[in-house]
């Protein structure tokens, strides 16, 4: 995938999806792929938000935009469904088993199992992902598997267990109590 075709594909996303008007005229004046996926990352909130739904077309397009480009994506500190333990990692669809680390932050857009360790932050809305949180790591897990352990803070929507110390919240999702430092659950009625 060449900078070009990666540029115009967003270009037509972004038309699509109604983006705001400041991160399409800076997508309009990243000249690299780098620039391209610092443009992301400085509006990673509208790319993830539910209100324009633009999860399925990352999950759909970045394994693409990826081949290739990976020292491209490096530069820019992304990482695509590969472990890495700074800046920001996303993971779509993979069978492999991915660890992470550090202070990185973890989208989960696919199907996969990862662990996390250390403090880093783990974000998910895929049913199909299983998450092990260890160490210090945090994470709101809208939808898949969680087991929590050591001191690990949890928000779950879906299904969770609970070891050692950890802090979890259940939203309306099921839990497995094996030991916390603080359980908190809320049915949605």
């Amino acid at each position: 995938m060449d900078y070009e075709q990666m540029s115009r594909e967003l270009r037509e996303i972004c038309k699509q999806k109604d983006a705001c008007t400041d991160g399409y005229a800076e997508l309009l004046r990243a000249k690299t792929v780098p620039e391209i996926l610092s443009t992301m990352k400085h509006h990673w909130d509208f790319v993830w938000s539910d209100k324009y739904n633009f999860r399925p077309v990352i999950r759909k397009y970045v394994t693409k935009w990826f081949a290739g480009q990976e020292e491209n994506f490096h530069k820019a500190g992304v990482y695509v469904n590969e472990s890495a333990d700074r800046h920001l990692a996303i993971v779509t669809d993979t069978d492999e088993i991915l660890r992470f680390g550090g202070s990185v932050r973890v989208y989960v857009f696919g199907k996969a199992h990862i662990l996390c360790y250390d403090h880093c932050s783990v974000f998910s809305r895929c049913p199909d992902a299983e998450i092990e949180m260890f160490d210090h790591t945090s994470g709101i897990v809208e939808h898949g598997k969680v087991w929590a352990y050591n001191f690990a803070q949890v928000q779950s929507y879906q299904e969770v267990t609970c070891y050692n110390a950890s802090e979890v919240m259940v939203n309306a999702g099921i839990y497995h109590d094996l030991g916390h430092s603080k359980l908190s659950v809320y049915n949605k009625e």
